[in-house]
């Protein structure tokens, strides 16, 4: 009953916070009838640029010497590279998770409520997934069932985007050993003149195409390697730029197939093997 009392979150969707650097997308532009829907109580986990927030928004120290907060550096251009970054939760739903301090039994008890009944959403600051996950005890991290992800494919997309996204989807595939859910959020491009004259991709479609080249589905390749019994996929509609390039084209391309052949191709692709 007291585990349940203070860790125990509540249905009710919390506020959601915009992903910290959206800045290095110039053509993600979502549109603001777009939902955001959520399943279950979420824990919405973000970047925080220790130089450039206000006091208020920087993370509170910690107390214990046991457990310090990790920091990086930022590879954004957008940031000078000298500055450090952390996680933060972006909104309490009003857990109070102290008495997990208590003791190591109290803590392994109680770890697997808070850990195992909530969702943990990144949103795009998948830099903050390692650190935030790399700080949690070993079975913390164990009881952790569900983990929400979002993907910005752009015409510019920058080296260090890639091995981020790399690194971010090999730890949630090596270190998360009970996760069941995940739910991936991508950034669907609408072009300016519509997508009527668009054919929509289905699975076979899609996987004739990665036989013969990777290159514009690598991060999909990263992805897969993350095993779960339940995956969710669901657009971030906005504007992009005209096709005027290879990349972009393909963008829009994938956009109107992402809740069709995309999924089951994904989910095809993702799927547990029984035993």
């Amino acid at each position: 009953m007291i585990y349940g009392l203070l860790l125990v979150l509540s249905e009710e969707a919390p506020p959601i916070s915009p992903p910290s650097h959206a800045i290095c997308f110039p053509c993600y532009n979502p549109q603001p009838t777009t939902p955001r829907q959520t399943k279950g109580p979420t824990l919405h986990i973000r970047i925080v640029d220790l130089f450039f927030a206000a006091s208020a928004l920087r993370p509170a120290p910690h107390t214990s010497a046991k457990f310090n907060r990790s920091t990086f550096a930022g590879r954004n251009p957008y940031r000078p590279p000298t500055h450090k970054l952390t996680y933060t939760l972006a909104h309490n739903p009003g857990i109070d998770a102290a008495i997990l301090q208590t003791s190591r039994a109290v803590h392994a008890e109680a770890a697997l409520l808070l850990y195992g009944s909530a969702t943990f959403d990144f949103d795009a600051d998948i830099e903050a997934v390692a650190p935030f996950f790399s700080d949690l005890t070993h079975v913390a991290r164990a009881a952790v069932r569900a983990v929400t992800v979002a993907w910005r494919p752009a015409s510019d997309e920058c080296e260090y985007d890639r091995c981020d996204w790399a690194d971010a989807m090999g730890f949630i595939a090596c270190k998360l050993p009970g996760l069941q859910r995940l739910h991936l959020r991508v950034a669907a491009g609408l072009s300016p003149f519509g997508r009527d004259d668009v054919p929509e991709w289905g699975k076979d479609d899609l996987k004739m195409w990665v036989r013969r080249n990777w290159d514009a589905l690598e991060w999909v390749r990263q992805l897969g390697r993350i095993k779960v019994a339940e995956l969710q996929v669901s657009p971030i509609v906005g504007y992009g730029s005209l096709p005027d390039s290879e990349i972009m084209a393909f963008w829009i391309g994938l956009s109107k197939s992402i809740e069709g052949g995309f999924t089951e191709w994904l989910q095809e692709l993702m799927a547990m093997q029984d035993g």
